[in-house]
């Protein structure tokens, strides 16, 4: 596997091309994003290790100028020093980054080792993804969003929905700006977002989802109750599910527990909770976690959406979904917001009477 490495530290690329090395790995280096550009285009690139800030082009742009070249998974590399720094490494996953780990540098640290088995289990991972070639971002207004169909206007005609769980992982970050920038708010529910990301970054995270929505955004803490227009994620570490009076219930993350935030306990739990009044929806990802939460929400009588996976960075969460025959509907992000809008007029037409 043919490696690039895109980091304007001489040091952290010589770190890295004897660790890839080791295991293997050809290695390609690039201490610019216009040399990552040349080089993606000159070499057979496998996968790409980014850095967020460098000289010329930051490793936001330079990741979406590649993915408009090539469809190459791409693992941002970031120091984790700031906020600032975090929240332009989340922008490269907007842009169609695969992950975001944190970046080893000092072979001396503690958790060096964990670090390093950490990237290369993810390299052996993403090295079997298709990623999807992103094309150029149009330079007119887009188009509105289509009016929903008479069918999927039946399917909500009689919900009384209470909250609304939404499971992202890889490619998330781009549907999840273009779900929200499109909801209407104040939004009249709550909306549990489980998103996978890298230990470290929730506090990124949010301030920069928070660009695409008026709602409110925050860390679930344990115990609070669900609150209309207000969205909330997990905090490192634990998992998120529902209490029998419908309040969050947070649990240390265990040993045997593979994923966290687990979509899956959140869309089990609040199928158990909720019942009819839980809407699942599963988008951009890599594995089958929420397929099992789908399959439980649709036994209790739930909506259940899935992404179209052919407009999805990574299919394979959507389609994991898909395949149990438990999804209610397959949409576009488009129609996944517009749904949502239409779910939030009925309640808040119910509200008025």
């Amino acid at each position: 596997m043919n490696i690039l490495v895109v980091d304007d530290s001489r040091v952290v690329r010589l770190l890295l091309r004897e660790v890839f090395q080791q295991h293997g790995y050809r290695v390609f280096e690039a201490e610019s994003g216009e040399q990552a550009l040349e080089m993606v285009q000159r070499e057979h690139v496998d996968i790409i290790t980014m850095d967020v800030h460098m000289p010329g082009i930051n490793g936001f742009e330079t990741t979406e100028r590649i993915l408009e070249i090539r469809g190459i998974p791409i693992i941002i590399l970031s120091a984790s020093t700031s906020v600032s720094s975090n929240q332009a490494a989340i922008r490269a996953l907007e842009a169609g980054a695969l992950a975001i780990l944190e970046k080893p540098e000092n072979p001396l640290a503690e958790n060096f080792d964990s670090q390093i088995d950490e990237l290369v289990r993810t390299l052996r991972i993403m090295r079997e993804v298709r990623v999807i070639r992103r094309r150029r971002r149009p330079s007119t207004p887009a188009e509105p969003q289509r009016e929903l169909n008479e069918q999927l206007r039946s399917s909500v005609a009689n919900l009384q929905p209470q909250v609304i769980i939404i499971a992202a992982s890889a490619g998330g970050p781009g549907v999840l700006k273009d779900i929200f920038s499109a909801l209407q708010t104040p939004f009249p529910l709550p909306i549990v977002l489980i998103q996978h990301i890298a230990p470290g970054f929730s506090d990124s995270f949010i301030p920069w989802l928070q660009r695409y929505t008026d709602m409110t955004i925050q860390v679930a803490t344990n115990h609070q109750s669900l609150k209309p227009n207000q969205v909330i994620i997990p905090p490192d570490g634990f998992q998120l599910a529902f209490s029998a009076t419908q309040n969050v219930y947070l649990s240390e993350r265990t040993a045997q527990q593979a994923i966290c935030p687990s979509a899956d306990i959140t869309l089990q739990s609040a199928a158990r909770t909720f019942q009819q009044g839980a809407i699942g929806v599963q988008l951009s990802g890599m594995g089958r976690d929420g397929a099992v939460g789908i399959q439980l929400l649709h036994q209790v009588g739930a909506l259940t959406l899935a992404q179209q996976p052919d407009t999805a960075t990574i299919a394979s969460m959507p389609e994991a979904a898909i395949k149990t025959g438990a999804v209610s509907h397959v949409l576009t992000p488009a129609e996944i917001g517009a749904m949502l809008n239409k779910i939030a007029e009925q309640v808040q037409q119910e509200l008025q009477t």
